[in-house]
């Protein structure tokens, strides 16, 4: 697990998914289903950067956290604040 929560609210989500992208080849993206209830605002984030997001429910993306190869924590502190990515290679 890579924790960069420093204090309450930093970084946030978005700086770090930002960060991420910039530098990741991301082949897929998926995020739960309650995060349009719940987060209105982070699910538009997330399909602003994934507008091909896969949706799944909460249970089924917490499933997949546990399998992940890393998870990094933000200090994020807003509910539904979770993507799950799959990363692709970049050939140069």
């Amino acid at each position: 697990m890579i924790d960069l929560a420093v204090v309450y609210g930093l970084p946030s989500f978005d700086s770090v998914l930002g960060a991420v992208v910039a530098e990741v080849a991301v082949e897929k993206a998926t995020m739960a289903t309650e995060t349009r209830g719940h987060n209105a605002a982070q699910a538009e984030r997330i399909r602003s950067y994934f507008p091909d997001v896969v949706e799944v429910s909460h249970e089924d993306l917490k499933r997949m956290a546990a399998s992940a190869q890393f998870v990094i924590r933000t200090g994020e502190a807003t509910p539904y604040s979770n993507v799950v990515l799959q990363a692709g290679v970049t050939f140069a």
